[in-house]
Parts: C-alpha cells; sequence; structure tokens
C-alpha cells in the first residue's frame, strides 16, 4: 500500500523520528512518501496515487492536513505527537506507532463530518470547534509566553497541559466575558459569556471535555457555553481538572445543525487560529461525512 506520512517536525519531542516511523511502516510491507508540513507545497505528495494518509502530529497538523484529504477521498489515521492531542482522543486515536501499525492493515474505514466557517468573505474548514471568549484568551497568553521563553524548553506533554489549566484558571478569574447574540438554528441566543464553542469532537485546548456526547460522525454540531453567571462553576471545573480530576462539564449545552454569530466584537479562534474581528455574520455548519479515517483502535 502506498501511504504519504505527512508530519510536523517540530512536534513529538523524544518521539519516534520520520525516519524511523518511515522504517515501521516499510517493515509492515507498505510504500512510504514522507512530507513535512512546514515545507511549502507539502500537499503535492497527495497527486502520487497514494491510498493511505498517516498525520504525525498534534491538533494543528490535523486540522492543516485533514481539509485537503475531503475531495480526495483518502482515508488517514492519526500518529498523535502534540501536546493535547484533542482530535487523537476524539477519535480513538491514541495508539503508539508501534500497535498503529500493526492494526494498518485491517482498520475500519469510518466518516468524519468536516466544519466551516463563513464570513462575507472568507471560508475555513474546521475539525475541532470554532469559538470566542476564554480558550481564545488562553492561546493568546500560551503563544506569547513562548514567544518570550518563559515555558520550560523540556516541558513534557501533561505538563504543558496542567501549566495551561492553570493559566486558564487565572484567567476565568477577571475576564469580562462577550456580549453578543447566537442564532442556533432557529432559535436565538444572547448574553453575556466567558466562553461559547460549536464543536465537531468532544475536547478542545487542554483537554476541556466540554462535549463528552458529542459525535464527529453524526452530522450535527455541539453548541456548549458558559455564562458570566456560572463564573463559579466553571472556575471549579478547570481547578479540579488541574488537580487531576475527572469529572463532566456541568454547562449548558446542545446539539445543532447551524450556528450564526452576531455582533461577535472579539477575536475568535477557528481551530487553533486567532482571528480578528470580521464583519458579522459568522455562520457555522458541516459537510457530514466528508472525510474518512482509519479506526484504528477497533
Amino acid at each position: 500500500m502506498k501511504i504519504a506520512l505527512l508530519h510536523n517536525p517540530d512536534a513529538g519531542a523524544g518521539e519516534l523520528t520520520v525516519e524511523e516511523m518511515t522504517l515501521l511502516f516499510q517493515a509492515a510491507g507498505h510504500e512510504v512518501l514522507a512530507a513535512s508540513t512546514k515545507e511549502e507545497h507539502w500537499e503535492q505528495v497527495l497527486g502520487e496515487s497514494i491510498e493511505r494518509v498517516v498525520i504525525a502530529g498534534g491538533d494543528g497538523t490535523v486540522s492543516s492536513v485533514a481539509p485537503h484529504l475531503a475531495g480526495r477521498r483518502l482515508p488517514f489515521c492519526i500518529l498523535p505527537l502534540g501536546t493535547a492531542n484533542n482530535v487523537a482522543r476524539s477519535l480513538a486515536q491514541v495508539q503508539p506507532a508501534r500497535d498503529l501499525v500493526a492494526h494498518f492493515d485491517t482498520a475500519r474505514l469510518k466518516k468524519l463530518d468536516l466544519g466551516f466557517a463563513r464570513s462575507w468573505s472568507n471560508q475555513w474548514p474546521f475539525i475541532e470547534a470554532v469559538g470566542f471568549g476564554l480558550v481564545v484568551e488562553l492561546m493568546g497568553r500560551m503563544a506569547g509566553a513562548k514567544e518570550d521563553e518563559e515555558a520550560p524548553p523540556e516541558e513534557r506533554p501533561n505538563e504543558k497541559v496542567a501549566r495551561a489549566l492553570g493559566n486558564l484558571e487565572s484567567l476565568s478569574e477577571g475576564y469580562p466575558g462577550t456580549v453578543c447574540e447566537v442564532l442556533i438554528d432557529d432559535e436565538i441566543l444572547s448574553g453575556r459569556f466567558l466562553l461559547l464553542e460549536v464543536m465537531n469532537i468532544n475536547f478542545i485546548g487542554p483537554n476541556l471535555q466540554l462535549a463528552p456526547a458529542a459525535d464527529p460522525s453524526d452530522g450535527w454540531l455541539d453548541l456548549v457555553c458558559i455564562r458570566d453567571d456560572a463564573r463559579k462553576a466553571w472556575r471549579t471545573y478547570v481547578s479540579q481538572l488541574k488537580q487531576g480530576g475527572q469529572i463532566a462539564a456541568p454547562f449548558e449545552a446542545r446539539r445543532c445543525r447551524h450556528v450564526e454569530f452576531r455582533g461577535v466584537s472579539t477575536p475568535f479562534h477557528v481551530d487553533s487560529e486567532v482571528l480578528r474581528p470580521a464583519a458579522t455574520p459568522i455562520r457555522i455548519g458541516l459537510e457530514p461525512a466528508a472525510l474518512d479515517f482509519l479506526d484504528v483502535g477497533s
């Protein structure tokens, strides 16, 4: 089988090198074409009679690669090498490389919905979520710490998640929230929100399982919102996660087909990309079953 191994060279410190990953697949009888997602025109490898795709990296790598596979109907699987690995967790793709290779030929194909956020002039595909509020604030703080070299250079993924949860807890105390109106299918939701996320998968940010019932293959989105009057419950939730607790997120949630942001003046994110306020409305929907992934965990 001819495989494209698309890898992020900045992910997975201490894990297998791309050469070692290539050798594992070759030893199992596969032909491997490897390409770094940091190089220009990496997507050209997908035109080489590829039959399967392995994405080796974190959530940002998955979000960059997966939309390119929709029109090609190329099944993919994930070798999780990032910090949070939210997509891999949601798709039960958290196996080590050797287990992935062992089940690669027998894996079942499953469907995955692909989300889209649209403004008047732009369109952004997404795998994880679109939202505004505290997750965006956290992204900004963590990016700033990285640029200022405040993060320990040898930090492990679980240590990074713990540090992110600590930052999220401190941000939650004084964050004023965002006042806006949101159209959910045919219902209007308005108020001041600490966080509002339109989710395609179960996890977001530092392993926040805000949509535990989400099914990334069912053609539905899961909207989770935390209003200003739920601040105490939210801070308790984050604090317990930071201490290693596994608790359900007791927040307002609903399933929907379409969402429209109206009057949002703060930055919003599409997966791991933070975008400056644009002319609203921002319309969010799904292309059901747009992607195929390999269920290597079954």
